[in-house]
């Protein structure tokens, strides 16, 4: 009856696998279930041969519903790492697996390379995790094709263009979560070529993405596609003055909205009060992110109206703006009214208002320069 009960199975957080003798306890563990539905290896570490052996010992295991694979490459040979993950999606292709994670790992394009044929015509998979794993243009590029029905073989060969894929073959994505990874415009582009034909998107999240304006118009207009959208996540990008105008009246369709986060997306104080104030119709707003976008007092009385009209608004990130005391106590006070005033986080790089900056910025400059030259540097 115990056993019937198991559905998780968990690893010890730091173990090393490298070895058929490291597992000998795992694989005991995972023979032991009769219905496990979800698979979490994270937060350990897993060789090429520890993953062969998990891999051959997964074909009973027909429920798994959850792979939580994040974290699990620490220390490891970059060149083993595809060979790893192929051998885990290969064991789980016949499998009912609607929730995959691989956030975390820095396995960049060529550890794509090993799940992307598992998401060709993947009809179940509907929650994408690749957060934090370098993906790069190209990485954004495979996951794109994946997402429309093309092999890697089809990628290699005609990469990036190739012929039409049936409907069928689309994946029904509806939560990619792909920040920190360097996508830049040919990556988000790409990306978005997916998202128009997919239009099952829920959930997206691309922070820190290096994508600029030419990249951020593209996205806008592919969105329009996925109306159902509840949560955005564009964090420390450029949306700037030039993608500003086509984001907003993306956003001006988004309903469903309820997480929006546009911090530090070089937003002046121009472009972030016309965003506000489209922002007045929504009722759905759970979580807003408007850091280091400029906001002063003025916009700072829109946004009082928004905390009215959005009594579930449980996050209110304002920080690295330019409000005054009168400003801050303002929000304070519509935040107590709807008896959420622990909503509004720190305001610890607030500047006064004559100090703040009244333009966006259609570059990141220095910091995009800085980001650039990490990039190149190998750990």
């Amino acid at each position: 009856m115990e056993d019937q009960a198991k559905t998780k199975l968990t690893v010890p957080k730091g173990f090393k696998y490298n070895s058929v003798d490291d597992c000998k306890d795992l694989i005991f563990e995972l023979n032991s279930f009769t219905n496990l539905e979800i698979l979490e290896l994270s937060g350990a570490s897993f060789g090429l041969d520890a993953c062969k052996l998990i891999s051959d010992n997964l074909d009973k295991h027909g429920n798994i519903k959850i792979a939580n694979f994040a974290d699990m490459f620490t220390g490891k040979k970059s060149d083993e790492i595809p060979f790893a993950v192929k051998h885990l999606m290969d064991a789980l292709k016949d499998k009912q697996v609607s929730s995959l994670d691989w956030s975390d790992n820095a396995f960049g394009p060529n550890g794509v390379r090993g799940f992307i044929d598992y998401m060709v015509g993947n009809q179940v998979c509907t929650h994408l995790n690749i957060n934090n794993t370098g993906l790069g243009p190209e990485g954004g590029q495979l996951v794109a094709n994946g997402l429309l029905g093309f092999t890697l073989e089809q990628f290699d060969n005609t990469k990036p263009q190739t012929p039409h894929i049936p409907v069928e073959h689309h994946c029904k994505l509806q939560s990619l979560k792909a920040g920190r990874g360097r996508l830049e415009d040919p990556g988000c582009i790409a990306l978005s070529g997916a998202f128009e034909k997919m239009k099952t998107l829920k959930v997206l999240y691309l922070p820190q993405s290096g994508i600029t304006p030419k990249g951020m118009l593209v996205l806008a207009k592919a969105l329009r596609h996925n109306l159902d959208l509840e949560e955005l996540n564009l964090y420390d990008n450029n949306i700037g003055k030039k993608g500003a105008p086509e984001m907003f009246e993306t956003i001006k369709l988004l309903k469903k909205i309820k997480i929006l986060n546009l911090g530090d997306c070089m937003l002046g104080k121009s472009e972030v009060t016309q965003l506000v104030k489209i922002l007045l119709s929504l009722t759905t707003l759970e979580e807003l992110d408007l850091s280091y976008d400029g906001v002063n007092d003025g916009v700072a009385k829109i946004i009082v109206q928004i905390i009215e009209k959005n009594p579930n608004l449980a996050k209110l990130n304002l920080n690295g703006n330019c409000l005054t005391e009168k400003g801050i106590n303002a929000v304070k006070n519509a935040l107590e009214k709807i008896q959420k005033v622990d909503a509004l986080m720190t305001l610890s790089d607030n500047e006064s208002e004559e100090e703040g900056s009244d333009e966006g910025d259609d570059s990141k400059g220095s910091d995009d320069d800085l980001a650039d030259a990490l990039a190149g540097v190998k750990i």
